[in-house]
């Protein structure tokens, strides 16, 4: 501890001052003393000389008082707790949650962990999110998927956000990931080594009964069309030998179909497909379960749709990305389309389909030429050209009719800013500057929810590690809030994220798709897949389908 002195005056002005003032007092209490002052008085009035005197003398001299003290600095670490349905399993003491967070509140561990780190909690399933150490023994296992490395990306960006470093991370789970992304690479990323906190195996030597955990299918069908069902099943434990199931399917108790399947030994999770071709149109609900399992059924709706979709297609000028689309829906039976591309000024070329069931004359002029359609597809167009109110138009019947949009940039996409009703609908924000590409290649991934998105959750493993790399991106500022980004560039970045390539949300009653290139074809002509449909047709596909606005119906649906 020390003191030190910070004049606000010289020196020796300061000690002059302090002279004079204490002979004032001197010549002041004299004075009372030969004016014989009552000794009260004369007591109070000295003190208050004094005190007046002290604090003038301090404020002159300005007094610090300081001193050091020395603390130990806990390394940070980051645990994750894992929430999710599969957590709420037995374990070798009550259910998995249970047992990991009694570790984690008290005992040895739980005193060496407190002792050694200063620790950043977060509960995770699908994603991260903060929470204290005193609520964990109210974490429920209440969570619907289990992805570990977008949880990992989610809670050390947190972290890092609040000024922290930390070099390790507590990952307490079972390890049933359905991520598509390495968790390990994700923590690599941030320089962050991980430790595991898994909970025990229960004691009991039987199988434990197998469960439904997930059903992915289209929501809406083309009536007599192959629809394929993809079932996971969950044993809770790997066992010792093979498990045989019987998946069947029923509605209104009635057997639809069936498939025999086997869990091999030592899985705890696997994915079996069920193709299914409806032969009436209409609402339906069907019943997945397991043949001798008490397990409920798991249910799910689906549209059969008699009908085709209308799309039409707009573009400015002649690309690759047209032709490629173009072959596209004249292979889909499942759409009609229209295409009009400008020849020159005011002259359109005309493609359509020959059973389409509109009637378009030119090029549209007003809400009554787009009502018949369901789908619009917007290429490099410049919508300020248009007729008078027709943005306003596409508009209205995306966001109050449930229409959906699709929007492929080019260089006119950065004049769409000049047309609020058309940027207000994009999942992206633009900027005059979006105009103008980033040259490639460029190197893109699938964003950790695209997987799970109708867009992308048909792509084969393979062929989503090894994406073909872009000529060109048209860059966007940023994604809008509620926006969900499906694919992103590599190495390319802005102040707000990865260069975004493909954005999707919803508008109102409608759903717009953005996609940031015009050389997504590449995805065709060089994709790795030497057998099978490309990346860029199961997207396609899989992309205007998720896109069809739904029809009237009635009956049960299902809410993800």
């Amino acid at each position: 501890m020390s003191m030190h002195f910070d004049l606000l005056l010289p020196a020796w002005l300061t000690m002059l001052l302090a002279l004079a003032l204490l002979g004032a007092i001197a010549y002041g209490t004299m004075t009372l003393l030969q004016k014989g002052v009552a000794r009260k008085f004369f007591v109070i009035l000295t003190l208050i000389r004094v005190i007046v005197f002290v604090l003038f003398l301090l404020i002159l001299l300005q007094p610090a008082l300081t001193y050091t003290s020395q603390a130990a600095q806990l390394p940070e670490l980051v645990v994750l707790v894992d929430t999710s349905r599969s957590m709420g399993q037995a374990s070798g003491k009550g259910t998995r949650l249970g047992e990991v967070t009694a570790h984690l509140r008290q005992g040895e561990f739980a005193a060496a962990l407190r002792g050694r780190y200063h620790a950043h909690w977060f509960a995770f399933h699908r994603s991260a999110r903060p929470i204290d150490a005193d609520k964990l023994a109210t974490l429920k296992a209440d969570g619907t998927n289990t992805q570990l490395a977008h949880s990992i990306d989610t809670a050390l960006t947190h972290a890092r956000s609040l000024g922290k470093n930390p070099q390790r991370l507590l990952l307490v789970s079972d390890g049933l990931d359905r991520g598509q992304s390495d968790p390990v690479e994700a923590a690599r990323r941030f320089g962050v080594t991980i430790d595991v906190l898994a909970p025990s195996s229960p004691s009991s030597s039987e199988a434990p009964a197998l469960e439904i955990v997930e059903v992915q299918s289209a929501r809406r069908v083309l009536l007599a069309s192959d629809t394929i069902f993809r079932i996971t099943i969950n044993g809770k434990r790997p066992a010792d030998s093979d498990r045989n199931i019987l998946i069947r399917a029923t509605e209104d108790g009635n057997k639809v179909l069936e498939r025999n399947a086997t869990l091999k030994a030592g899985r705890v999770e696997d994915a079996f497909e069920i193709t299914y071709k409806p032969l009436t149109a209409g609402p339906r609900q069907l019943d997945f379960s397991l043949a001798d399992a008490a397990a409920r059924p798991y249910p799910v709706s689906l549209q059969v749709l008699d009908s085709k979709y209308e799309v039409l297609i707009l573009e400015d000028r002649w690309r690759w990305e047209y032709k490629y689309l173009h072959r596209l829906f004249e292979d889909d039976p499942s759409f009609r389309f229209w295409a009009l591309l400008q020849r020159g000024k005011g002259t359109f070329q005309r493609f359509g389909s020959p059973d389409s069931r509109i009637s378009l004359v030119g090029f549209p002029q007003n809400r009554t030429d787009l009502e018949g359609f369901d789908t619009f597809v917007l290429g490099d167009v410049d919508p300020a050209k248009w007729p008078r109110d027709l943005a306003k138009d596409l508009a209205n019947l995306i966001a109050d009719e449930g229409r959906s949009l699709v929007v492929i940039a080019g260089p006119s996409v950065g004049r769409m800013i000049e047309i609020p009703e058309l940027h207000a609908l994009l999942p992206v924000e633009l900027t005059p500057d979006s105009g103008k590409p980033i040259e490639g290649p460029i190197d893109v991934r699938m964003r950790p929810d695209a997987a799970d998105s109708p867009f992308f959750f048909q792509l084969r493993t393979a062929d989503a590690e090894k994406l073909t790399p872009l000529d060109q991106v048209y860059p966007a500022l940023r994604k809008r809030p509620g926006a969900t980004v499906l694919l992103e560039a590599l190495k390319h970045r802005n102040a707000y994220g990865n260069t975004i390539v493909i954005a999707e949300h919803t508008v109102g009653r409608g759903r717009v798709l953005f996609v940031g290139t015009d050389t997504f074809w590449k995805w065709h002509t060089l994709a790795s897949t030497s057998e099978g449909p490309t990346p860029y047709s199961i997207f396609w596909q899989q992309a205007i389908r998720a896109l069809t606005p739904a029809r009237s119906n009635a009956g049960p649906v299902t809410l993800w």
